[in-house]
């Protein structure tokens, strides 16, 4: 008699096989979508798309996306006056500069993992500020002996704006509506905190005037208002 033959196991053990491929396909998916959730940083299912992976790790001067856009709107919402148009420009930067400075952390511009936390965690408005045509009325209040070129020169040099603050090329910055200087206010015992204060900002820049009587610490700008009124 021949033998009998062995039992067909191979089809068995191969479903066996693939069923358990499938269930650790299923299980690796079902962690990552936990640990995604829980730290944030795979994706933006927690509402936070500046702290996902579709972001930069440092957001910046220069990039135009979605990223940027949200990072616009964080900034509105803490009371910044600009666009909201996914374009990240140097009134952006100047907003970021001042959130920073405001929220205790280095005010250089560029939109790191904890300038995004704290714009997301930020329940205040730091940067809630007075309008230009506030800035006008207190400048002309002020600077009594010359009202209107002095608007002018301010105007100039920060478009009536009380959180301007552009760089320059030493790693310094000129603040608020008259854009002093840090040199300048450390000659007139202030700091960077008070610039950004219209107020007090407009004084100092009143005893600056006062030195002189004129407005040579704003060569570039009264060249420009005296130009302007001639013409």
């Amino acid at each position: 008699m021949s033998a009998a033959a062995p039992p067909r196991r191979r089809p068995l053990l191969a479903v066996l096989a693939l069923a358990v491929f499938a269930a650790a396909g299923v299980a690796a998916a079902l962690l990552g979508k936990a640990l995604t959730s829980s730290d944030g940083s795979g994706g933006s299912s927690d509402g936070r798309l500046l702290l996902s992976s579709r972001c930069p790790v440092v957001v910046s001067m220069g990039q135009s996306d979605a990223c940027v856009h949200e990072l616009q709107s964080l900034l509105a919402r803490a009371g910044g006056r600009l666009d909201v148009d996914g374009a990240f420009g140097p009134v952006t930067q100047m907003r970021v500069v001042v959130f920073q400075l405001r929220s205790g952390l280095t005010p250089d511009g560029s939109v790191d993992e904890r300038t995004k936390r704290a714009l997301y965690e930020n329940e205040g408005k730091p940067l809630d500020t007075w309008t230009p045509d506030r800035v006008t009325r207190r400048i002309r209040e002020v600077f009594t002996e010359d009202p209107e070129r002095a608007v002018g020169i301010a105007d100039c040099a920060s478009y009536l704006d009380p959180l301007s603050t552009l760089p320059n090329s030493n790693s310094t910055r000129n603040w608020g509506v008259f854009q002093l200087y840090d040199g300048t206010l450390r000659k007139l015992g202030g700091t960077r905190e008070q610039a950004l204060d219209p107020d007090w900002n407009i004084r100092a820049a009143h005893r600056l005037w006062a030195r002189t009587h004129d407005f040579s610490a704003w060569r570039a700008c009264d060249r420009a208002y005296r130009a302007g009124s001639k013409s």
